[in-house]
């Protein structure tokens, strides 16, 4: 009887700690990316296309990645995962180097490259099963930090939700170990419309701007004092 009892105790703890341990599983990438798993019935997520053209490179045998078109400062992470089966997911990741996010990107900003990227891979077909309407709720709900196993937005009774906020969700029972990649080695994805220039070009821009200007203003007190 004794022995039950132990067992009993110990089922218990273990259900208590269970949730403590997987909202400590929250990285500091987490908060910087926004996470979207493509559960919802007949949706499809096919990457390999995308690398094969040179578009996206692979972190694994089950992720790709690249650097929006959109904004290159954000990258696309493309890749399977499993949610009672296997489904596509797409996050939307703010680069870290040394414990730190490389750029200062806005909710607003990271938004906009969630509906971009969405929309082109379904106009490409590398996603399928997902709508414009679809792509409008997750986008609707979606903010930095929606991301990682308790707050991914899944699909559930035609809703787009954080997993936590589900009835599919179960709590990790340990850690997983974030994807890295180096920066350098992703490519960028280009845009048709869009172009972002390098710092290079705008103070190249600047100096132009500034020698004109001086050359006008040489030209003014010159022919001020031949008046």
């Amino acid at each position: 009887m004794m022995r039950y009892k132990e067992l009993y105790v110990s089922i218990s703890i273990l259900l208590i700690l269970l949730p403590i341990v997987s909202a400590s599983c929250v990285t500091l990438e987490d908060l910087v990316a926004i996470e979207v798993v493509f559960n919802k019935p007949g949706a499809v997520l096919d990457y390999s296309r995308l690398v094969e053209a040179g578009y996206a490179v692979r972190l694994s045998s089950q992720e790709v990645a690249y650097r929006s078109g959109y904004d290159a400062r954000i990258v696309v992470i493309l890749g399977d995962t499993y949610l009672g089966g296997k489904y596509g997911y797409m996050r939307i990741q703010v680069p870290f180097v040394n414990g730190k996010a490389l750029y200062n990107v806005s909710d607003a900003e990271a938004r906009r490259v969630l509906q971009k990227e969405a929309e082109r891979l379904v106009e490409m077909g590398v996603l399928r099963g997902v709508s414009r309407e679809d792509i409008d709720a997750i986008v609707s709900c979606a903010q930095l930090g929606y991301a990682g196993w308790d707050t991914r937005l899944v699909y559930e009774d035609g809703y787009w939700k954080p997993f936590n906020q589900t009835r599919l969700y179960r709590p990790l029972s340990a850690c997983t170990v974030p994807l890295t990649f180096n920066l350098e080695d992703v490519p960028v994805f280009p845009a048709e419309g869009e172009s972002f220039p390098s710092t290079v070009l705008v103070v190249a821009v600047a100096l132009a701007c500034l020698l004109l200007a001086g050359f006008l203003l040489y030209r003014q007190r010159r022919a001020s004092k031949t008046a």
